[in-house]
């Protein structure tokens, strides 16, 4: 950012900027985790016998635990209710 955009910035909108940045950073670090746990269970895989199935069989990140607990929140009751509403859909709409 040069001396000028810092000048034009409110604190408000630097705020933002400073927040989108360290969220590209955050982004971009959880990308190279991912890509060397994926490189790790390539090189794994040809050498043992017993494959791991998915890179998320070696380890499984923080980040990755968040969207496993959210998805086990969602209630039963609700899943099976909008099956039996694509159900119903699919015989009324052939």
């Amino acid at each position: 950012m040069t001396q000028e955009e810092f000048d034009n910035h409110t604190p408000y909108t630097f705020q933002l900027a400073l927040e989108g940045f360290q969220q590209l950073q955050l982004e971009r670090e959880k990308s190279e985790w991912n890509r060397t746990r994926w490189a790790t269970w390539q090189l794994i895989n040809i050498q043992i016998e017993d494959k791991l199935k998915r890179p998320t069989d070696l380890i499984l990140f923080e980040w990755e635990k968040e969207t496993l607990e959210e998805k086990e929140k969602i209630d039963p009751a609700i899943i099976e209710r909008l099956e039996n509403a694509f159900d119903n859909h699919a015989k009324n709409n052939p």
